[in-house]
């Protein structure tokens, strides 16, 4: 009768514990995306938004992510009248062409809860933009050209600041 008991005293426990794990595999298992909550459609200029970040997003969130990649700003523009998304990602050098579209509204700041971290040399300094886009990630510009007088003419018009759109930033034409 002991030998029973103490047996008892170890398979039960070890039972429960089996059945936790299972449990908790089996239960990872059935959060696929069939089961998401909503689905999110994103217009992507290429190379704008890494896979990987939307992949993750999926995983962590339990969204599905409709991601359409436009080749360049043109077919971006066309693809952004010709359907609704929920977000779109494009160059930063493209927002005032874009943000002049009038299906691109203004941002509810206040539905935005993690805009107050970002950093304020981070926002756009024209006010426009900033109303109508929020800041993703940093972008890096170079400029690669042969040494000569010719691209020192390019590059002093290239940071002329009496015709730059933002106080220090390079030349952006019309």
């Amino acid at each position: 009768m002991k030998r029973f008991l103490r047996i008892l005293l170890l398979a039960l426990p070890l039972s429960f514990l089996i059945g936790l794990w299972w449990g908790h595999f089996q239960n990872e298992d059935n959060t696929d995306l069939a089961q998401t909550q909503f689905d999110l459609r994103i217009l992507a200029q290429k190379d704008s938004l890494p896979l990987s970040l939307l992949e993750s997003f999926e995983k962590t969130n339990n969204v599905k992510v409709e991601y359409i990649e436009a080749e360049d700003i043109a077919s971006f523009q066309q693809l952004l009248t010709a359907a609704s998304y929920d977000l779109i990602a494009f160059k930063s050098y493209h927002l005032k062409e874009v943000a002049k579209n009038p299906l691109i509204q203004e941002l509810e700041k206040e539905n935005l809860y993690n805009s107050k971290f970002i950093q304020a040399d981070f926002w756009p300094t024209n006010k426009y933009n900033a109303q109508k886009a929020i800041p993703y990630a940093w972008g890096v510009n170079g400029f690669l050209g042969k040494k000569g007088s010719a691209f020192s003419k390019a590059y002093l018009a290239l940071f002329d600041k009496s015709k730059s759109v933002q106080p220090g930033l390079f030349y952006l034409s019309e």
